[in-house]
C-alpha cells in the first residue's frame, strides 16, 4: 500500500527524518566563526565560474614545474601587471620563490587531460606531455589560446597562499578556442549557443 506524504508526516516518520537531517546538518557546521566563514567561503566559490590557467615556469636544463590555477587576474594595463595565487605548500611554490620568470597559459577546452595533469602529477608526468616548448628557457604550452611572459616583480606571502605579481613582457596567441572553465568543482566548457538555439 502506497503511504502519502501527509499520512507520513501525520504517523512521525516524515517528521523524525527531517528532525535527523537538520540535526546532522547542524552537528556538521563548524564550530568556531572563521571555520564557518572558510566553510562557507568556499561554498561560494566553488559555485563561481572561473577559467583555468596553467603557470610554468622553470627552464629546460634546470628545475622547472607547472601548475593548474584558476586564481588569476590583471592588475594593470599601464603597466602591464598580473597576478595568480598559489598554495605555499606546494612544489610549485617553493619553485617560484626561486625563480625571476614564469609563463600564464590561458587553457582551452581541448586542454582538459593537461590541465588535470598539471593539477596532481608529478613534475616529471607532467613534462612528458606533448605540447611543451621553451622560449627563453621559460616552459609554455605551444597550443595555448594566450601565453603571457612574465618577469616576476614581487611576492606577498597571504594566509596559505603566496600572491605573485608578474610584469607582462610578451603575449603570444595561437588560437581562439573556447576557454577552459572550472566550476562547482569540475572542468565545464561553454555551451555552443548555436545548438542551443
Amino acid at each position: 500500500m502506497l503511504i502519502s506524504v501527509n499520512d507520513r508526516w501525520r504517523r512521525g516518520s516524515l517528521r523524525q527524518s527531517a528532525l535527523a537531517v537538520i540535526k546532522v546538518k547542524y552537528m556538521s557546521q563548524p564550530e568556531t566563526p572563521d571555520a564557518f566563514i572558510e566553510h562557507r567561503l568556499r561554498s561560494a566559490m566553488s559555485n563561481t565560474c572561473s577559467s583555468v590557467y596553467i603557470v610554468s615556469s622553470g627552464s629546460e636544463n634546470e628545475s622547472k614545474n607547472a601548475i593548474t590555477i584558476t586564481s588569476f587576474t590583471s592588475v594593470s594595463v599601464s603597466p602591464p601587471l598580473i597576478l595568480f595565487c598559489v598554495n605555499k605548500s606546494s612544489r610549485f611554490a617553493s619553485l617560484i620563490e626561486r625563480s625571476d620568470t614564469f609563463a600564464i597559459n590561458f587553457i582551452h577546452n581541448d586542454q582538459i587531460e593537461i590541465a588535470q595533469i598539471c593539477s596532481q602529477s608529478d613534475v616529471e608526468e607532467k613534462f612528458r606531455q606533448k605540447g611543451w616548448l621553451y622560449k627563453s628557457g621559460i616552459p609554455y604550452l605551444k597550443d595555448s589560446n594566450h601565453v603571457l611572459f612574465c618577469d616576476k616583480t614581487c611576492i606577498e606571502e597571504q594566509g596559505t597562499h603566496l600572491v605573485v605579481y608578474g610584469n607582462v613582457k610578451e603575449v603570444e596567441t595561437e588560437n581562439t578556442k573556447d576557454s577552459l572553465l572550472y566550476y562547482k568543482r569540475e572542468y565545464a566548457v561553454i555551451p555552443d549557443i548555436t545548438t542551443a538555439l
